[in-house]
């Protein structure tokens, strides 16, 4: 999925500047479409924290995931289960290279944490529910069990812009298909291929832009239902501590503060919507005051201003932005 078609294209990197702390921090992570060529070279080279990431991910992994970040020489990036893998360890490297750069962080426990589906599970290793080597398999058997189940039927996702949310729900019900994503602007629709095609004439007939997101699986619909009991199936065997913050799970709309109830809940991601909007809203009402995004580049972040212009957003993806972070801890 196209990083430029998931930014608003109206708003920057960040909203409001500076909240002094004592502020509540958010922990927040993006999902699918995040990753691109090169992501995450820059902090490996700037940060000791950061590098340790990567080579316990290849070392886990068994083959060189830093190499597929950094130079994607064969075009790795844009599978399903080899760009979880690599967005799940370059939020992991951004948010290690935090810590170290500003050790008070430690001592600032978030007051909740959340992402955009596949970047609810960053959190895990954040919030100290799983090992970093644990989260690796667990996203590596999550892929291949999203790409084995999402292949039959075949499916797709595309976004869609200039109608309203009422509007594009509306013809989703009527050809069949579902409504994945929602971003400010934005919906991500996802089904079966046929009645995706029917869909798109008709949201073009009604003059809405459709952008293919390069995802070919009907992600985030009942489509993929086989695929959240194969998951449930593995996670039986995977042990979960309880959270040491709070954890919004968007498909549900639950703050969930158990390892038994996160386990739980995860299959639900593979079938059910993700609303940013009503997220955002969720972890702000919990106190959130500033959230930070964890990331390979700014995607959640940079449509904070339209949801609520008042929020103030920062993303850690590189060197210069871990720099720009300094107010987080004074």
């Amino acid at each position: 999925m196209s990083v430029e078609m998931l930014r608003n294209p109206e708003e920057g990197s960040r909203g409001h500047e500076r909240e002094p702390l004592g502020a509540k921090i958010a922990y927040i992570f993006p999902g699918q479409g995040a990753q691109f060529k090169g992501m995450g070279k820059d902090l490996f080279e700037n940060s000791k924290a950061a590098r340790a990431v990567f080579r316990e991910a290849d070392d886990t992994l068994g083959f060189s995931l830093s190499s597929i970040c950094f130079d994607d020489p064969n075009g790795d990036l844009v599978k399903t289960g080899i760009g979880q893998l690599a967005l799940g360890t370059v939020a992991i490297a951004s948010y290690e290279a935090a810590l170290e750069k500003y050790p008070q962080l430690k001592k600032i426990k978030p007051v909740i944490g959340g992402g955009v589906s596949f970047g609810e599970l960053p959190n895990l290793v954040a919030a100290n529910v799983l090992s970093f080597r644990t989260y690796l398999k667990l996203i590596d058997n999550r892929g291949e069990i999203m790409e084995e189940t999402g292949a039959n039927p075949k499916g797709a996702m595309y976004a869609v812009m200039g109608l309203e949310r009422e509007r594009i729900n509306a013809i989703c019900q009527q050809t069949e298909i579902f409504p994945a994503i929602y971003y400010p602007g934005i919906t991500v629709i996802s089904g079966e291929s046929e009645n995706l095609k029917k869909a798109i004439e008709v949201f073009k007939g009604q003059r809405a832009k459709v952008r293919e997101t390069g995802v070919e699986y009907p992600f985030h619909t009942p489509l993929m239902g086989r695929a959240a009991i194969k998951l449930a199936k593995y996670l039986g065997n995977v042990e979960f501590s309880d959270p040491e913050y709070p954890i919004l799970f968007n498909s549900t709309g639950e703050i969930l503060t158990s390892g038994k109830a996160i386990k739980e809940s995860l299959p639900n991601q593979l079938t059910g919507p993700v609303d940013l909007e009503k997220g955002v809203e969720v972890m702000t009402k919990r106190g959130a005051q500033v959230f930070v995004e964890f990331c390979p580049r700014p995607i959640l972040t940079s449509h904070m201003g339209k949801i609520n212009p008042n929020l103030n957003a920062k993303s850690i993806f590189d060197f210069q932005s871990l720099q720009n972070a300094a107010s987080l801890v004074g």
